[in-house]
């Protein structure tokens, strides 16, 4: 059976965006140019411990009111997105402000929609329930079912001759239409009260060995993750390597490529120790707003 599992996407979004955002630079042409646009992504993931495998698409339109590199004040804009997985559907908006080039803050909310398919959404009588790989595929009450969730996210982020840091937290709030008082998250393959908050916080450290070559890049450094849910008194501390690299410049027709693995071991888990655990990603992004008119054409055509 193959395993269908989110768990870790947070991870690997915050780093393809930082590649994306901060190590990129100023667009050709200027940054203040960029207007209203779609931005279409698609990934797979690879995960071991906990195992699965995962597809998603995402389809965002972000409407900027202001985009501009400079130290102070850069950008807000107001976005509108879906994405989905073969599990679960997500509608959501997001705000996000970056007051100064070094700091942003995003708000976002979601409305999910759980398929009720390949255990989407597992109901649980408790926090207790077991929840190993095996232990959740044999539950069998998966559930069609909606979800809220929001969540605020400050992110620190910083660039010099080569060098980066990114640190950001994640502030997540959980409403679910659950019979049951629990259900398994696939977010952080934990088990979470229906009315729930979780923290999460992720440091990374790294340097881009091609930082004369923009917009291509290949970013090698160590990751720190902190996670914790008070209510059934779990928490997550990891530590491992990372790389991640853009190979080739932007193309009309397969978009911008990004490679990333990362692999490390638990520190501190409520249900794992010292174990190691490895996450590899492959996508690509179309992002209309960086795109010329030709280009523009050419994918349309």
């Amino acid at each position: 059976m193959n395993k269908w599992i989110l768990g870790r996407c947070v991870i690997l979004l915050l780093l393809v965006q930082f590649v994306s955002t901060t190590a990129r630079g100023e667009p050709e042409g200027g940054a203040e140019e960029i207007g209203p646009g779609w931005v279409v992504k698609a990934d797979l993931y690879g995960i071991y411990n906990p195992m699965g495998v995962v597809i998603t698409t995402e389809l965002t339109y972000n409407v900027p009111y202001r985009y501009k590199y400079d130290i102070v004040w850069s950008h807000m804009e107001l976005g509108y997105r879906v994405a989905g997985t073969v599990t679960h559907s997500v509608y959501g908006v997001h705000l996000e402000w970056m007051p100064a080039a070094f700091f942003k803050l995003r708000a976002n909310y979601d409305l999910q929609w759980f398929h009720g398919t390949m255990a989407s959404l597992l109901e649980l009588p408790s926090k207790d329930s077991p929840h190993d790989d095996d232990d959740v595929f044999d539950y069998g009450t998966e559930k069609m079912r909606i979800g809220h969730r929001v969540w605020l996210a400050p992110t620190l982020q910083l660039l010099f001759k080569g060098v980066a840091f990114v640190n950001q937290t994640d502030l997540k709030w959980y409403l679910i239409d659950s019979e049951q008082p629990y259900f398994y998250n696939w977010e952080y393959a934990t088990v979470t009260e229906r009315k729930d908050f979780l923290i999460s916080s992720m440091s990374l450290l790294m340097y881009n060995f091609l930082k004369n070559r923009s917009p291509r890049s290949l970013f090698v450094g160590g990751s720190y993750e902190m996670v914790s849910q008070p209510s059934t008194s779990f928490r997550r501390q990891t530590l491992g390597g990372v790389l991640l690299t853009e190979p080739f410049v932007r193309s009309s027709r397969i978009g911008t490529l990004h490679f990333l693995v990362l692999a490390g071991v638990y520190l501190e888990e409520t249900y794992r120790n010292d174990e190691l655990f490895v996450v590899f990603n492959f996508g690509t992004t179309f992002d209309s707003r960086t795109m010329t008119k030709n280009e523009r054409f050419t994918v349309n055509r």
